[in-house]
């Protein structure tokens, strides 16, 4: 077989994935620079091609990208300017050539660090289910890689959605009697969406791809209560370490029982499950089996956001329509309503999942750098699970949020009396109490999550 073609033997993985497995083991240099340009649209094959690009190659494809980024950029400004009726080559800053370029270059360099800078986050947050060796520098090495091999992806992205912006301002928000009040703005953040959502996608099926690839280390059986390295001829005794019974652990599967959910996939398990690894998550997660029912714990966290979302929505409405109560019914914009309040959902949704995989990410590196992480499955799976937390901050900021919009004056006259001051730095009473709920809430998660992980993370089944 000629060796610049990219043969591949599919294999069936168990019943859910198909894999492609490489015939050769390594792509020529101008393969791996046109890959994420040619496989762009085809995320799962990219994943499994990812380990075969050259380095040497990879590191000039993102090069390149990121000029091609800059120029995307560029080229979105210019025809933003020129669709609004000015031009992007003209302005008068009333700076000197020498400001102007190392105003320019500081732009450029700011950019360039903040796709670095971006690119870092998001192989955080793709961590834990990336993790399937021991090493877990080695791990966001190439989460951090297979990232930045994403800009040119994102520079047509960008260019894409220029023009698109653009081309719905011309023809539609200028043409038509049918306008509603921020319509425009409504339509950005739309679109806004359906980019993260398509990149929530597009990087699944290509760590899917990337895991196919990635083999499972065989670990050793060790105790549930400590780690230790149990030995056949511990079957009858105790761990010498902390000593538990040793049939605790070899029987520990018998004990192991599915989640109400995974044993009924219907609204009273969700619920079920969602309520016990909120109120006993240590309880809840050391008595399931971790290696096993992905896609239902999966689906479990889907199905999470989708209830928040449409809970997001329904409460913003239901404010809109109290605000407005004191108008005639005549005077209330039920399309308005109707299309504003789908704001909320969509930036809960997106906030919501960031959170879930950002708090996820930070733990597994914690617990991965202090050399207990053994296998990243089963914390994926508590990561599913652990979507469930999300109800407490939908809580606290839908009900503060309410209090606000009908009770803020009241409240900023009483904080201004028994404080003295009717804000902090110009921010509100209400906003200051808001930000800082948010913040112990996720200070309680982080601890909260630790030690749940801690206490189970020597699970052998």
């Amino acid at each position: 077989m000629h060796e610049t073609e990219l043969p591949t033997t599919v294999a069936r993985m168990g019943d859910e994935r198909e894999a492609a497995q490489l015939e050769i083991t390594q792509l020529s240099f101008w393969q791996g620079f046109w890959l994420p340009v040619t496989y762009m649209l085809r995320p799962t094959q990219f994943g499994e091609l990812f380990r075969e690009i050259p380095r040497a190659a990879l590191a000039a494809s993102v090069a390149v990208g990121t000029v091609f980024l800059l120029c995307a950029i560029g080229f979105s400004f210019w025809l933003g300017e020129a669709a609004a009726g000015g031009s992007a080559f003209h302005l008068d800053t009333g700076e000197s050539p020498a400001e102007t370029a190392a105003t320019a270059g500081l732009v450029l360099l700011g950019i360039v660090g903040g796709f670095a800078f971006a690119m870092l986050c998001l192989s955080v947050l793709r961590f834990p289910d990336l993790h399937r060796s021991r090493s877990m520098f080695r791990t966001l090495a190439r989460a951090f890689a297979s990232s930045c091999s994403l800009v040119w992806l994102i520079a047509c992205a960008v260019l894409v959605s220029s023009i698109v912006v653009v081309g719905v301002d011309s023809l539609v928000l200028r043409d038509t009697e049918f306008v509603v009040r921020n319509l425009e703005e409504d339509l950005g953040f739309a679109g806004i969406a359906v980019l993260y959502w398509s990149a929530v996608l597009w990087i699944r099926r290509f760590d899917r791809g990337i895991s196919s690839q990635t083999a499972t280390p065989v670990t050793d059986f060790l105790c549930e209560g400590c780690g230790y390295q149990l030995m056949p001829n511990h079957t009858n005794d105790v761990c010498p370490e902390c000593g538990r019974s040793v049939t605790d652990s070899m029987t520990a599967e018998a004990i192991r029982q599915a989640t109400a959910w995974e044993a009924q996939h219907n609204a009273r398990g969700w619920l079920a499950t969602s309520l016990a690894c909120l109120r006993r998550p240590t309880a809840t997660y050391a008595s399931m089996p971790m290696r096993e029912g992905m896609r239902l714990a999966t689906s479990f966290a889907g199905i999470t956001i989708l209830a928040i979302v449409l809970g997001a929505v329904v409460w913003f409405a239901i404010l809109m329509l109290i605000e407005t109560a004191t108008r005639s019914r005549t005077q209330i914009k039920w399309t308005e309503i109707a299309t504003v309040s789908i704001i909320p959902g969509m930036a809960v949704s997106m906030i919501g999942w960031t959170l879930l995989r950002g708090v996820g990410g930070i733990v597994a590196i914690f617990i991965a750098w202090q050399g207990s992480l053994r296998d990243g499955r089963w914390f994926a799976k508590v990561l599913n699970y652990e979507s469930c937390y999300l109800w407490l901050y939908c809580l606290f900021n839908g009900v503060w949020v309410s209090l606000m919009v009908f009770f803020s004056t009241p409240f900023n006259l009483f904080m201004g009396r028994v404080t003295g001051v009717h804000s902090i730095e110009g921010i509100p009473w209400g906003m200051v109490i808001l930000l800082f709920g948010n913040a112990a809430l996720l200070v309680i998660w982080l601890t909260r999550y630790g030690r749940t992980v801690r206490a189970i993370r020597w699970n052998n089944f």
